[in-house]
């Protein structure tokens, strides 16, 4: 009898080795280590480029920035449309060149003016640490707050990538949620893994 239990036992832990092998080797990666890639690959880029556009029920957001970390230098405008009672359209463009920041005002002239945003080396200094950053997705959060799925691939401006769907988890609660607090999409070139596209449910925004 004892010799059936042992045998039985010596199975049971060499059927759980071999799922846990076969797991790590054969079934679809988390994600986390192909974000995790990404983060690093931001690590290194010296100049940046996005545009956006998102939409809710009563706004319209469209805007695109340059960020150049070797010259300390962004240039982002911003156009917003407000279709409520009172509508409201608006646009901003702002720059900073030589350690100023300028704003375009209606005449066509630059005039010296506070951006709103930190100084572009700051920015850098944040996106070489891979710390948060406002011109690229939150990496370090998706990692560890995210719930990973990877998705199929596809062709952005020209770039071959592939999507993963996060449920991100971030956000106040308990130590452990379980309700997601955004749904994103970002789909990571399949050969210098950086970001190409970022979709984010809540909003109906495309980076």
């Amino acid at each position: 009898m004892r010799f059936w239990t042992w045998l039985v036992a010596r199975l049971a832990v060499a059927i759980l080795l071999v799922g846990w092998v076969f797991s790590a080797i054969f079934l679809p990666d988390s994600g986390k280590k192909e974000l995790q890639r990404s983060l690093d690959a931001l690590k290194k880029v010296n100049s940046f480029h996005y545009n956006m556009a998102a939409a809710v029920a009563s706004q319209h957001t469209e805007e695109e920035a340059d960020l150049i970390c070797s010259e300390d230098s962004f240039h982002r405008k911003t156009h917003v449309e407000r279709t409520s009672d009172s509508p409201i359209v608006a646009g901003i463009e702002t720059l900073r060149s030589g350690g100023r920041d300028y704003r375009l005002i209606s005449n066509g002239l630059w005039r010296r003016d506070s951006s709103g945003l930190e100084p572009a080396r700051m920015t850098c200094q944040r996106i070489a640490q891979g710390q948060r950053a406002w011109i690229v997705p939150d990496m370090a959060k998706f990692i560890e707050y995210g719930v990973i799925e990877k998705g199929g691939k596809k062709t952005v401006s020209g770039k071959l990538c592939r999507e993963w769907k996060i449920a991100d988890l971030s956000g106040p609660g308990p130590p452990v949620r379980t309700q997601a607090t955004s749904h994103v999409t970002i789909c990571l070139d399949v050969d210098d893994h950086l970001p190409r596209e970022m979709l984010v449910a809540e909003n109906n925004a495309r980076w």
